[in-house]
């Protein structure tokens, strides 16, 4: 199984509100995104990894992969109240990426380790 939500078939969740414990599925279609076959996400070499992880990031992919993305974002923003709704949360999360706000926050971090000093960027 996997440790996040699935775009290969339903996902089980529990959800935990006002001290109760609600167990459901939620499918691709639940969050207005397409259904993917399991091997649509098998990484590659790092090199080529990082490369589809900028692309998405800048808004200049479309895929499986991105979908991966828009539906573990969306759904975490779901989570944190941030959107009234799982596709709600998956439409944020596309416009972050489409507006470069993701790519933002990756250079920024991106600085910040490679400005540290050597024990600091070993340790991250």
């Amino acid at each position: 199984g996997l440790d996040e939500v699935s775009l290969s078939g339903p996902t089980q969740y529990g959800l935990v509100a006002d001290g109760q414990v609600t167990f459901g599925e939620l499918t691709p279609e639940d969050l207005g995104l397409p259904s993917h076959p399991p091997g649509s996400f098998r990484g590659s070499d790092p090199a080529s990894n990082a490369q589809i992880c900028r692309d998405i990031l800048a808004g200049r992919a479309d895929g499986p992969y991105t979908d991966m993305v828009l539906a573990n974002a969306g759904t975490a923003l779901y989570v944190g109240q941030k959107a009234d709704s799982l596709k709600d949360g998956v439409e944020l999360a596309r416009a972050a990426l489409n507006r470069g706000r993701a790519q933002a926050v990756l250079e920024q971090l991106t600085g910040q380790v490679q400005g540290a000093p050597d024990e600091q960027r070993r340790a991250a």
